[in-house]
């Protein structure tokens, strides 16, 4: 066995918070061999508070304050805290099966002693049964390409596999390979910070296990217009990782500027019919929807799948290309003013 340290990020998770610790503190892990950390980032509403009442009825549930908002702060602020040689990071709005912390520790050490390149094993996440329509459309779409912009967090993979990165609600490292390349980059702020970490793990040699039928419960944004928000945030984070590493570029990057074209160009249909084309989009997307559901066996969330669709793809170009123009545009005026390189 080795000790671990769970840290808890969150900022204003009052409706979460409790169910989260609820759940790791029945952990089927020796208590002996683990703490609990929360890092509230400046909430103003009752985490804090609800979080104390935890900290006074268990020794190894502790809370650490984070007045800089942003999950890189809250990150670096648990790592900081953390005690122990090993840290499973979870989020407040994600919900732990009992034996999570046994069983990632269990990989852990038996994917190190196979390869000891390997810094991190993880899962995925899916959300609670009982969720809205919109929720559970937002998991099934997030388990095809189309949905997941080739992130792991939210696949369903039948087997254990390396994988490039690992999404931080689910996951365990060891600390000082993350104190080693310099902890979590704060200028990202809330987007792209876990993505940045383990390219940077990766540029040194570091590999990274994604374990099958290990996922937590999460509480996905529960409407349209949060998710649309999130994805928004999701687009602006990769422009930020493409403009800091463009090694990453890969030509799928380019399509949500295209997507945002081609989205225009329809408004030039009563100029030539060629600018139809764009418009097979739609029908593309619905027959992805219908295999969506039909794999799943849930042909009563068509509408919402097709739903997801449209807003992710939609929040996330114009994150990305925001963000990008945004940032590309700062760039060259610091050259022309003779204040960056």
């Amino acid at each position: 066995m080795i000790d671990v340290s769970v840290v808890v990020i969150c900022y204003n998770e009052e409706k979460n918070i409790a169910t989260c610790l609820d759940a790791l503190l029945r952990q089927t892990y020796p208590v002996f061999r683990h703490e609990i950390i929360v890092v509230d980032g400046g909430s103003t509403d009752q985490t804090a508070a609800i979080t104390r009442s935890y900290t006074a009825a268990h020794s190894h549930v502790r809370l650490t304050s984070e007045p800089r908002i942003g999950t890189s702060f809250a990150r670096n602020a648990g790592v900081a805290a953390a005690r122990h040689p090993y840290i499973a990071f979870i989020d407040a709005d994600c919900i732990a099966a009992p034996d999570w912390l046994e069983r990632l520790v269990n990989h852990f050490t038996h994917h190190r002693d196979q390869d000891p390149s390997v810094v991190a094993v993880g899962g995925g996440n899916l959300p609670p049964p009982d969720s809205p329509p919109f929720v559970l459309a937002v998991g099934l779409t997030l388990d095809s390409y189309v949905g997941s912009f080739r992130s792991t967090q939210g696949r369903r993979f039948a087997t254990t596999r390396y994988v490039n990165s690992l999404a931080n609600l689910n996951v365990m490292y060891e600390k000082v390979a993350i104190t080693e390349v310099g902890g979590y980059d704060v200028s990202l702020g809330n987007v792209g910070e876990d993505a940045d970490l383990n390219y940077r793990l990766s540029q040194r040699g570091w590999r990274f296990v994604w374990i099958a039928d290990l996922p937590v419960l999460h509480r996905f944004r529960s409407t349209p217009l949060h998710w649309y928000r999130n994805m928004v945030r999701y687009g602006r984070g990769r422009a930020r990782l493409l403009i800091r590493h463009p090694e990453l570029w890969s030509p799928t990057y380019g399509l949500p500027p295209l997507f945002l074209v081609g989205m225009a160009s329809l408004l030039l249909i009563p100029w030539h019919p060629i600018f139809w084309i764009p418009g097979l989009y739609f029908p593309a997307m619905l027959m992805i929807t219908l295999r969506i559901c039909l794999r799943a066996g849930r042909t009563n969330l068509i509408g919402h799948v097709f739903l997801v669709l449209m807003v992710q793809h939609t929040g996330y170009a114009l994150g990305e290309t925001w963000e990008w123009f945004y940032l590309k545009t700062g760039y060259w005026l610091r050259r022309l003013n003779g204040n960056g390189s």
